[in-house]
C-alpha cells in the first residue's frame, strides 16, 4: 500500500498543480486516494504494477526525472503538463511519429542537435506565408535524386 501511495503521489504531482500536496504528503495522498473513483484507483494500481516491473535502473531514472520536474518553476511545470495533455490527445499514429523523430534526434551529435535547434527557431519565427513557402521547397527537395541535391548544394554554396 505504501508503494501504491508513493506512485499515486508521483503521478498526481505530475498532473495536479503544485500546492495540492501539503507538508504531510502521505496524509494528503491518502485523502486524495479516498476521493478517487474505483476506475481511477484501478488505473493507478496498473501504473504501480508497471513501475514495480521496471528494472531498478529504470525506476531510478523515473525518480530522477521526477526530481528534475519538481525543481522546475510552477509555470514551466504547467507548460509541461499542458504539452503532455496535448500530446496524449493526438492520434496514436502522430504520437508514434513524434516518438520516432525524437529517438532519431537523440542519436544526433551535439553539433547536429544545435543546428536542428537553430533551424527550428528560424522556422518558428517565420510568418505563415514564409512557412508555407519553406514547406513547398522541402517537398520539392525530397523529390530530388541524391545527385540533383548535390548539384543544387554545389550551386547554392554552404548554408547560412
Amino acid at each position: 500500500m505504501r508503494s501504491l501511495l508513493f506512485v499515486f503521489f508521483l503521478v498526481s504531482a505530475m498532473v495536479l498543480p503544485s500546492g495540492v500536496f501539503a507538508a504531510d504528503s502521505a496524509a494528503t495522498a491518502r485523502e486524495a486516494w479516498s476521493k478517487l473513483s474505483e476506475a481511477q484507483r484501478a488505473d493507478l494500481r496498473g501504473k504501480l504494477k508497471n513501475f514495480k516491473a521496471m528494472s531498478r535502473e529504470d525506476r531510478n531514472l523515473v525518480l530522477k526525472r521526477y526530481g528534475r520536474f519538481l525543481d522546475l518553476s510552477e509555470s514551466k511545470r504547467r507548460q509541461l503538463r499542458d504539452q503532455y495533455k496535448a500530446f496524449s490527445q493526438l492520434p496514436a499514429r502522430e504520437r508514434d511519429g513524434i516518438r520516432e523523430n525524437f529517438s532519431r534526434y537523440k542519436k544526433f551529435s551535439p553539433e547536429r542537435r544545435e543546428q536542428m535547434r537553430r533551424m527550428h527557431k528560424r522556422l518558428s519565427n517565420m510568418s505563415p506565408e514564409e512557412r508555407r513557402r519553406f514547406r513547398e521547397k522541402m517537398r520539392r527537395w525530397k523529390k530530388l535524386s541524391p545527385e540533383q541535391r548535390r548539384q543544387l548544394k554545389d550551386r547554392l554554396g554552404p548554408p547560412r
